[in-house]
């Protein structure tokens, strides 16, 4: 059993090194363009707040496409 897990060591602490990082920056890389929240009706996309006259995100629906809210 020692051996086994002699072995496997290496290959353990590689993936909790480099893939585990690799594979969050991949999963997180579309900026959460399109993470669905509450129903399959909306979205949240990156958008301008004209109120604020900031950048952050917005509730938009998908049938209008039409912000219904905004999140700063």
């Amino acid at each position: 059993m020692m051996e086994f897990l002699n072995a496997i060591g290496p290959w353990v602490v590689g993936v909790a090194v480099f893939g585990v990082p690799v594979a969050l920056a991949w999963w997180l890389s579309d900026g959460f363009s399109s993470v669905e929240v509450g129903s399959a009706e909306t979205l949240v996309v990156p958008a301008f707040n004209p109120h604020t006259q900031r950048a952050g995100h917005a509730v938009v629906s998908k049938p209008t496409g039409a912000p219904v809210a905004y999140i700063d």
